[in-house]
């Protein structure tokens, strides 16, 4: 199973929407499904269109390859903030509250 990049999520969101009778994605312009040519509410919330696209590359794997890999999110420290942190003695300590 993938992940998905932000990018991407943010992209499907923006531009897809799922019916909730037979869970297909649609374009978020269509009036109607294009399977079941549902024409009510559509669910648009991010984690259900996520889903949908996980079914079909479930159904189609060589879809897949059209989704870049999720990249690992890596956490950069500002250097200057890394020089304040060295020398106010802060450096990745817990501070313990003693009057507890």
């Amino acid at each position: 199973m993938i992940g998905f990049p932000t990018n991407s999520r943010r992209l499907a969101a923006l531009n897809l929407k799922r019916c909730p009778l037979c869970g297909t994605l649609n374009a978020r312009q269509n009036a109607e499904c294009i399977t079941c040519r549902w024409h009510g509410a559509f669910e648009d919330d991010p984690l259900s269109i996520e889903e949908g696209l996980m079914e079909m590359i479930d159904r189609c794997p060589d879809l897949a390859q059209v989704f870049p890999p999720a990249r690992p999110f890596v956490h950069r420290l500002n250097p200057f903030a890394w020089l304040i942190r060295l020398f106010s003695g802060d450096f990745g300590r817990k501070k313990v509250d003693l009057w507890a």
